[in-house]
């Protein structure tokens, strides 16, 4: 553990709540579906739906988890704009592979009847092969189905050869926000970067779509090079970021070239599974925690002069 994890460890829940805010659209559905409304409409933004939740080994809070993805796709009322991503270990990966690939079937089944995409987060390296497998097997089924590739691991190249070979696969590619061990993974985030470069031009290559997925605007810029150099079509490729990060300006440049440009927006029904991802966004990117303690003195003020305010509200009237 390094020590942004273990800075970030010893923050308590509620500053992570705080801390965390920009990244997350709020706590329900029709709070997320409208953020993906107003991306849509305002900024021509595309946007990934994500239910916060991994590691689930009950089965009735994967049968719950279940239950709210098929109530994203039925609500989900243009495809076109809006796609789905799922964690496997919210489908219970992690107690039952064939569980798992049964609920992520069923919610295939249900997104394709609409034209909704769905797409298979990547998770641990524990975890890299049976993701795989499992998007191997839908794949040769489903077209509306994705997953995600890591830069981070030394053994992606090698995983594209093995798994996407004749899948004509839709791939988004990450650098990886899970830290794993030098033994298996870059630890000179230059090379993740380079490595990057490197399997996007193997990916478009080997005939797949790729959403380059980064924050970092250089990158992003000889991803876009490289594209045009390839004369790869417009609609065999995308640029994703995540909900939170200011890169507004490169966005809109994206755009403006004609490229599309989506948004990851998550939302969650429960802090408890919302708490791992916004830690590990922290550890990835501190400067929003920095950002939140420079405003943390108004938002403390606002919150008890609101609280104020509301108790005031219940007093009784004065004799």
């Amino acid at each position: 553990m390094g020590w942004r994890d273990k800075l970030v460890s010893l923050i308590p829940n509620p500053l992570v709540r705080l801390f965390a805010g920009p990244y997350i659209a709020g706590n329900s559905l029709q709070i997320a579906l409208e953020k993906a409304r107003e991306l849509w409409e305002r900024r021509g933004l595309r946007t990934t739906l994500d239910l916060l939740g991994e590691g689930i080994k009950e089965r009735g809070d994967i049968d719950a988890e279940v239950a709210e993805y098929l109530r994203i796709v039925d609500a989900v009322d243009d495809g076109s704009y809006i796609s789905i991503s799922l964690k496997p270990t919210q489908m219970g990966l992690a107690i039952d592979p064939e569980l798992c690939q049964s609920n992520i079937e069923t919610i295939v089944q249900a997104a394709k009847a609409k034209g909704i995409d769905i797409t298979l987060d990547m998770e641990e390296s524990d975890y890299t092969d049976a993701t795989l497998k499992l998007y191997r097997t839908l794949r040769q089924s489903y077209d509306n189905v994705g997953t995600v590739l890591q830069s981070r691991l030394f053994r992606t190249s090698d995983d594209i050869d093995k798994y996407l070979k004749g899948l004509n696969a839709h791939i988004r590619l990450c650098i990886g926000i899970y830290r794993e061990p030098a033994e298996i993974a870059y630890t000179d985030k230059r090379k993740m970067k380079d490595n990057f470069h490197v399997l996007a031009r193997k990916l478009w290559e080997e005939g797949h779509f790729v959403a380059i997925a980064t924050h970092d605007e250089a990158l992003i810029r000889r991803c876009h090079d490289l594209a045009r150099e390839m004369n790869i079509p417009q609609d065999r490729y995308e640029f994703q970021m995540l909900l939170g990060v200011p890169r507004h300006v490169i966005q809109q440049e994206l755009r403006a070239s004609g490229a599309p440009v989506r948004l990851y927006v998550p939302y969650g029904t429960t802090w408890n599974h919302a708490y791992a991802y916004a830690r590990r966004r922290l550890v990835e990117n501190p400067n929003i925690g920095f950002y939140v303690a420079r405003n943390l003195p108004r938002k403390i003020w606002n919150w008890l002069t609101g609280k104020s305010r509301r108790v005031q509200a219940q007093l009784p009237p004065k004799e």
